[in-house]
């Protein structure tokens, strides 16, 4: 009998780990107990697994509440496989487009844990600009790339990463996140509306929001199923002498051309809209 034709056994310890490994995908992080019941392992097996993945670097201990969470390892092995699938490759001729037209950065992110992380960017020419290496996680609700990312996931998901995202409830249970700027949204309510803002308009801003001074635009990408796999963004440093709100609405039809470009290149068939140009504010 052949390889191919005989029954697959599983290892049954890389099943166990794997098991353990999705659990932690889908939370911030999770005690021993916690994994043990989500996973429906006992305690002793969950425990020398993840002491085994933390010694590999797989695993991080929080230090101060001792629980457990996916390490950064595993981030460098999504840029990897992202890098490799070619969603770099496809949307470089429409970045460096993008570029060109607008003198500006311009960044693809994806969705990371509870984080955005930036897997591709051509840098502007200009001299006010942020230097954010390949891999770099920000937070997704006061960064456009994140709100844009945030904005198209279904409630479920969305409400449990505003979950991991937040400092702590406020007295009616609705969430508080930590203020970057003066600028950060910092409840869950008006949080909430910009992303249904965002859904409806088809383009998000990040109006100072995580750092002083710069803002960002962004836009979805979608994949041959119609589903968000990404998103892009064009980088707006508040230059003294240039209105900021006009110049969004100077590159959002271009921003809107490269991501329906991308998305069309990945097999999408969704036809958005026409916008009719920027309705925020700034300040």
């Amino acid at each position: 009998m052949s390889e191919d034709t005989q029954p697959r056994k599983q290892v049954q310890t890389l099943v166990r780990a794997f098991s353990i490994i999705e659990a932690l995908t889908d939370h911030a992080e999770l005690g021993v107990s916690e994994i043990a019941e989500a996973v429906s392992l006992d305690k002793s097996t969950v425990y020398r697994i993840l002491k085994t993945l933390k010694s590999l670097g797989y695993i991080d201990q929080n230090p101060r509440t001792s629980k457990y969470l996916n390490g950064l390892k595993f981030f460098k092995i999504g840029n990897a496989v992202i890098q490799h699938t070619g969603l770099d490759q496809i949307a470089s001729p429409a970045m460096h487009k993008l570029s060109t037209r607008t003198g500006e950065s311009v960044n693809l992110a994806v969705l990371a844990g509870h984080s955005v992380m930036y897997i591709y960017k051509i840098e502007s020419s200009l001299p006010l600009q942020i230097h954010l290496p390949l891999g770099s996680l920000f937070p997704l609700y006061c960064t456009g790339l994140g709100k844009v990312l945030l904005a198209n996931l279904p409630e479920e998901k969305l409400d449990r990463l505003l979950s991991e995202s937040a400092e702590h409830p406020t007295p009616r249970g609705l969430r508080q996140f930590k203020a970057y700027t003066e600028n950060t949204i910092t409840d869950e309510t008006t949080l909430r509306e910009e992303l249904a803002l965002i859904r409806e308009k088809g383009y998000g801003v990040d109006n100072q929001e995580q750092f002083r001074g710069i803002s960002c635009l962004a836009a979805p990408i979608f994949n041959h199923t119609n589903e968000v796999i990404a998103a892009l963004s064009i980088t707006l440093p508040h230059i003294t002498g240039i209105n900021i709100q006009m110049k969004i609405e100077a590159v959002l039809p271009f921003l809107l051309e490269a991501t329906k470009e991308i998305s069309k290149t990945l097999g999408s068939t969704r036809v958005d809209k026409p916008q009719t140009g920027y309705t925020g504010w700034f300040v």
